[in-house]
């Protein structure tokens, strides 16, 4: 038999020659659900996996449904390179609009979690509950690096400011900056970009608060799932038929491994240096709201190990060298990177040309 959630993944792969999901309309997803958890006791082919997964999702659609009812208010916490521009290309009804009685509202990047509990005069704002998608947080941290070193390309392009030039220029790949981070100077160079300064824990402001504010979250979707808990949403809140959008405006092409791989230390400091995020995603997989954890590949007794390493993630690096120092003549001007012509058609290739090249951040050629 084929798994429950192998059969979602295939109800929610769309089909667009077909105009619907694959095997099943998509309509039916939550019959198929409810089918399995009932055909539980009757069947031994429904292994206990598939029908805690069932349960799961059969969980999550009640509590949006519920909500839908009391004609509520949804608003998205964008948590950056967690596909939440994907999602909200994907619903059509997010326009700051009532739709079937309640309304979706998307505040970019600006919302945190509990900002909105209260108007202005700290009345109770009962209605309104938080959707928003997590991610493997070193995957997450890998990928907002990447998007700020691309200068936003493919999507757009808009160059940093000075001092975000410059950490790129000092931390060529994301395990460059991942080895210095729990120093002075690694930490400070991660703050000058934006995405990897704005954790999952910046948005949701710890793992207490969402411990305070989990009856206000109403639906939390999985980057590893996302079309389909893109789908879900559309089915659990009643919204019609909408054909998935298979481009991704984000994706980001495919680069040298360099600009992906983490040496071991880069790993372990990187998951420490997250570990509030982790707090987060694990307490979210306890309550329901995602299937699985995200792994931690590093073990206590690896950094135990390491004097180095536990010395930097603990603060105890005595390294007085300041951030920029190191800087010398390239803050003149004449880098790859302030030379990129954001308004050319070809910025973005121009970009990708001088990564492959690996000077983007370097002196320019004036040959």
């Amino acid at each position: 038999m084929i798994l429950l959630i192998q059969r979602i993944e295939k109800l929610t792969s769309f089909n667009p020659l077909e105009g619907q999901t694959e095997g099943f309309p998509r309509n039916n997803l939550r019959n198929i659900v409810e089918d399995q958890i009932n055909r539980r006791n009757d069947s031994p082919s429904v292994t206990h996996g598939e029908a805690k997964e069932a349960k799961r999702l059969q969980t999550l659609m009640k509590r949006l449904a519920e909500f839908v009812k009391r004609e509520g208010k949804l608003h998205f916490i964008h948590i950056g390179k967690t596909g939440g521009t994907y999602f909200v290309d994907n619903m059509p009804e997010m326009k700051n609009a009532p739709f079937n009685g309640y309304s979706i509202f998307n505040h970019w990047h600006n919302l945190k979690l509990g900002n909105l509990n209260s108007d202005t005069q700290g009345h109770e704002k009962e209605n309104h509950r938080y959707i928003f998608f997590v991610r493997d947080p070193v995957d997450r941290w890998i990928s907002g690096f990447m998007s700020r070193f691309r200068v936003g390309c493919p999507s757009h392009c808009h160059l940093g400011d000075e001092e975000e030039m410059q950490t790129f220029h000092l931390f060529p790949t994301p395990n460059s900056l991942a080895e210095e981070l729990g120093t002075r100077f690694g930490n400070e160079a991660n703050r000058k970009t934006f995405h990897t300064h704005r954790t999952i824990s910046y948005y949701i402001k710890g793992v207490d608060n969402l411990r305070s504010m989990i009856d206000r979250v109403a639906f939390v979707g999985d980057f590893r799932s996302m079309e389909q808990d893109t789908l879900f949403i559309h089915e659990s809140m009643g919204m019609p038929a909408h054909k998935l959008s298979k481009e991704k405006v984000h994706a980001a092409p495919q680069l040298p491994k360099k600009y992906t791989e983490l040496s071991m230390l880069g790993r372990c400091r990187l998951e420490e240096f997250l570990r509030e995020d982790y707090e987060i995603t694990d307490y979210l997989f306890e309550k329901g709201f995602i299937k699985s954890r995200f792994e931690r590949l590093c073990e206590n007794d690896w950094m135990k190990g390491n004097d180095d390493s536990t010395d930097a993630l603990l603060g105890n690096d005595d390294s007085t060298h300041e951030f920029g120092e190191e800087y010398g003549d390239w803050t003149t001007g004449k880098s790859n990177i302030k030379r990129i012509d954001c308004e050319a058609p070809d910025a973005c290739q121009t970009v990708y040309d001088h990564i492959l090249k690996g000077d983007l951040y370097e002196d320019a050629d004036y040959n």
